[in-house]
Parts: structure tokens; C-alpha cells; sequence
């Protein structure tokens, strides 16, 4: 029997909910009954769509909405087909065939792999089980730590975790702000973070804070710790890793979403952002930076003209 367009619709904005955001799930239930309607109307539905029916729906979306508009559209298509898949309704996702615009269909060059930061997790998996059990609660910290920077939480979204931000398999980041949103854990991150839950239990200190001191005062573990014990594993685990900082392991879950198909609409709206995040680019070279102050320095028209005047003498 097949299921019916408003179950799945419900049934795919749940998903999404859970998995990415509550502002992705709205989203997504808006887009979806148009689709449906467009669907019935050629005697399609969910499931038996295909990229020539999308398509053919975007076209007729266009006619009233502008680019930037249609690449969200197309972006909560792919979200809403990828779900389907994970649901086992479908065996592929059509609205990845479907192109962006020009203006947003490049990303920011980012120099990060997924693959990378999957490799240091494992190897702080591996150094977790092979440990001493006095070693064990800093060694599973640290594994939390990289395991939730991974799946898009911040350094300062860190610091404010509280316990009661679990729940399930997710975490609550950004709770009380514009950024708040459920952030979905794999099943490795999901049990290391309840081992760790678990023995946080056995701590009286700190408060309700899901990462405290283990040193008096017994305050939360602040900014430039967190960074520190980040930046202590990656150094342990060896020079291979050595380009990788707190930053890198939290903009790999944007790298992640572009590599699955999903274009930086949906990345920077899982990481509750309006914009794409900072781009680190090169500092320009020593020249350029004095054609700069030839050029916009109040000094350096004079300089110039002072220059020309005696090289004519």
C-alpha cells in the first residue's frame, strides 16, 4: 500500500527536525504540499517522481520567484528526497540532479576533509579503548569534545552545554539564542557522549555544566581550555593531523553537507548561520601591500608626485 503525500510530508519534516533543524523542518513542510499538488496533477506522487518531474516543477516555480529564492527551493528538495532514501521509500534522490544557480552554485574553497577529521575521531577511539582506566575520563572527554565539534557545534556553544541539552541521540546547541538548534549525533558520538554523561553523573561539581573542570574551583570548562585539550589531542595524534584546529573540526560538517550534494543553503542553515562562515584567505604579498599604500594611503599620491617631480629634475 502506498503511503499517502501527507503522511510523508509530516513524516519527512519530522526527519528533518531531528537530523538538521527545526528552520530546515519548516521550511521543508512549506516546499513539500506544493510539490504534491504538482504531482497529482501529472499522476505522480513522492515516490514515483522522478528529475524530469522536478524539473518541470521548478520551471513552473520560477515563473514568480527570483534565483535566490528557487536555490532554496531546490535545496529543501534535495533535503526532502535524501530523507525519503534514509526511510527506505526511495533508492535515490532525483533533486540531485537538480542544478543551482551560477552566483551560488560555487562554494568558499575550504582545504578541509571530512575524510580527515573521520580519521582523527577513529584514532581517539582506538587511543580510548587502549588506555589505562586512571587516563579514562580525560581521554573520553576528548573524544566528546572532537566528536561534537564534528557535528557542528562551536567552541562557545561548548562552553554553555548543559546536561540537560541531551536528549536521544542529539544535543541542543545554542540554547536561548538566534542559533539554537538540534544538532543530529552519529551512533559513535551518541554512546561516547552518554559514557561520558554517565560518568559526569558521578562528579558534584560544575553545576549542570556538561563539561566542568576537573580542578577546583569546579567551574565550566572555559573557551581556551576546550581549545587547548583539542588542540593537545590533535597534536598527540601526530603530524599528519598537525593543519587541524578547534575551527577546522567544527567547518567540516559544512565541507560534509556540500560533499553529500546539498549545496551551503542547507550547510549554513544546519549551523544556524544567515551567511556562509569566514573564509581564511592568504595575506597578500609584500608588493601588493605597497602598491595598497601608493595607492590608498593619504600620503601616498604626494609620495608619488614628490617621486615623479624628481626623477624629471
Amino acid at each position: 500500500m502506498t503511503p499517502t503525500s501527507e503522511y510523508l510530508v509530516q513524516l519527512i519534516a519530522g526527519a528533518v527536525e531531528t537530523t538538521i533543524s527545526r528552520a530546515e523542518a519548516y521550511n521543508v513542510a512549506i516546499v513539500l504540499p506544493w510539490l504534491s499538488k504538482f504531482l497529482a496533477s501529472i499522476e505522480k506522487n513522492f515516490i514515483t517522481a522522478d528529475v524530469s518531474d522536478l524539473t518541470a516543477f521548478c520551471q513552473q516555480r520560477a515563473q514568480t520567484r527570483s534565483e535566490r529564492s528557487m536555490d532554496r527551493l531546490i535545496g529543501n528538495l534535495r533535503v526532502a528526497f535524501h530523507m525519503l532514501v534514509n526511510e527506505g521509500f526511495r533508492t535515490d534522490n532525483p533533486a540531485l540532479l537538480l542544478p543551482f544557480s551560477a552566483n551560488t552554485a560555487i562554494p568558499p574553497k575550504y582545504s578541509i576533509k571530512r575524510a580527515e577529521i573521520e580519521a582523527l575521531i577513529s584514532w581517539q577511539t582506538r587511543r580510548l579503548q587502549q588506555g589505562q582506566e586512571s587516563g579514562l575520563p580525560i581521554e573520553l572527554r576528548g573524544l566528546v569534545l572532537i566528536c561534537l565539534l564534528a557535528a557542528g557545534i562551536t567552541v562557545a556553544e561548548l562552553v554553555r552545554l548543559d546536561i540537560t541539552d541531551q536528549s536521544g541521540n542529539g544535543v541542543t546547541a545554542g540554547r536561548n539564542g538566534s542559533r539554537e538548534r538540534l544538532i543530529h549525533l552519529d551512533e559513535l558520538a551518541s554512546g561516547a557522549l552518554s559514557k561520558w554523561l554517565e560518568y559526569r553523573g558521578s562528579i558534584p561539581v560544575g553545576g549542570g555544566a556538561m563539561f566542568p573542570t576537573f580542578h577546583p574551583p569546579w567551574t565550566r570548562l572555559g573557551v581556551k581550555s576546550i581549545s587547548r585539550t583539542v588542540a593537545r589531542l590533535i597534536e598527540a595524534a601526530g603530524p599528519c593531523y598537525s593543519h587541524l584546529t578547534p575551527g577546522t573540526l567544527y567547518r567540516s560538517m559544512y565541507a560534509a553537507i556540500v560533499e553529500d550534494g546539498h549545496g551551503w543553503n542547507l550547510a549554513i542553515g544546519a549551523g544556524g548561520r544567515k551567511s556562509v562562515p569566514h573564509v581564511a584567505r592568504p595575506a597578500p604579498s609584500i608588493e601588493k601591500l605597497a602598491l595598497m599604500v601608493e595607492r590608498f594611503h593619504p600620503l601616498g599620491s604626494l609620495t608619488s608626485r614628490v617621486s615623479n617631480s624628481q626623477s624629471e629634475e
